[in-house]
């Protein structure tokens, strides 16, 4: 983690700090990581917590009531400071800082005096090998199909304020309703909040997309890195539609509808393609059925299957498949070689 700011830095978060939307934001966003950090910990509603950011945002509006010119030069950080017209600024900012720690305080504090005569929950890890599902029955009544070489991590009783899990790899989840525990699954840069729903959630780690499919109820899709100073990116998804993240990017594609068959079949035995290459099809096999591909001699022509597979071997896949993609296989135990013919 860097130990400096770059003059970019400085000016972005000067040019933030002198805008009409300052105090908003700044309300806001504490509000935001306060209520994450006791949310694991305490209940507490957001009227209360508005009421704690709001209240402490107008103590500052009062110390730092000194108004600074947007349209003046943006000050700088060095030469003479007191000099500046600026001074008032330079108040805000440290005021700004303090808020930042009174929270913190105020979070340690609170949480840690309501959470010390309660014996830690036991976090619990469900974990798929490759050619391995499990269906996960949570003691709040919510269910999770967890596909094969996943991981999910939950407590074992979950606490009064909300139900936080977290998932590595592909999981369906059918949430029990419970309006004062909203459920939020964390994936990755993502949190996916919601009260009773069921969704798909596809973030394996070697695919740049993590894609979240809405089967029914709704969520709300949260960016957790920052694009820009002190804003997050949030989707959401009404049933029926599905939004695909980029973590290099850090960037949401378009909302759009998904092919339930497509998305959420595998949860019960079904391996759908659409389009697919020889690439995707192959690494689904491997995940599916534990086993590890070689080849000989290429294919003579792209792959672009459409097709499913509903609780079928591994040899009668290979079989169904080698006449139109043009191949001889031989399965070893967990090896297995594809021969290419040639053209």
């Amino acid at each position: 983690m860097r130990n400096h700011c770059t003059e970019q830095d400085k000016t972005e978060l000067i040019q933030w700090v002198l805008s009409e939307k300052f105090d908003d934001d700044l309300e806001k966003y504490i509000s935001e990581d306060l209520e994450i950090e006791l949310a694991q910990k305490h209940r507490i509603n957001d009227v209360e917590l508005n009421t704690m950011a709001a209240k402490i945002i107008s103590k500052a509006r009062k110390e730092t009531n000194t108004t600074v010119n947007p349209e003046h030069e943006i000050p700088t950080y060095s030469g003479d400071w007191q000099n500046r017209s600026g001074l008032g600024f330079f108040y805000k900012i440290a005021a700004t800082l303090l808020l930042v720690a009174l929270f913190t305080f105020i979070a340690f504090h609170f949480t840690k005096n309501t959470t010390e005569h309660v014996k830690t929950a036991t976090a619990i890890t469900k974990e798929n090998q490759r050619g391995r599902k499990s269906t996960i029955f949570l003691k709040d009544g919510s269910i999770v199909y967890l596909n094969a070489e996943s991981s999910i991590r939950y407590p074992e009783v979950f606490p009064d304020s909300a139900r936080i899990v977290k998932l590595q790899g592909e999981a369906y989840f059918d949430i029990a309703r419970d309006p004062d525990k909203p459920f939020i699954v964390q994936v990755g840069n993502l949190r996916v909040s919601v009260l009773g729903t069921s969704f798909n959630i596809n973030a394996y780690e070697e695919n740049e997309f993590s894609k979240i499919s809405l089967n029914s109820g709704k969520v709300l899709v949260e960016s957790t890195e920052t694009s820009h100073l002190l804003k997050r990116k949030k989707i959401k998804l009404n049933p029926g539609e599905c939004v695909s993240y980029s973590s290099k990017q850090n960037a949401f594609t378009n909302i759009s509808a998904f092919d339930p068959n497509l998305d959420l079949s595998w949860k019960d035995g079904k391996i759908v393609f659409a389009n697919a290459d020889m690439e995707a099809m192959v690494k689904r096999f491997e995940r599916w059925y534990n086993v590890d591909f070689s080849f000989r001699n290429q294919p003579y022509f792209k792959w672009n299957y459409t097709g499913e597979f509903h609780n079928q071997t591994l040899q009668d896949v290979l079989e169904s498949l080698s006449f139109s993609q043009s191949f001889d296989f031989e399965i070893r135990q967990d090896k297995v070689e594809l021969v290419f013919k040639p053209n």
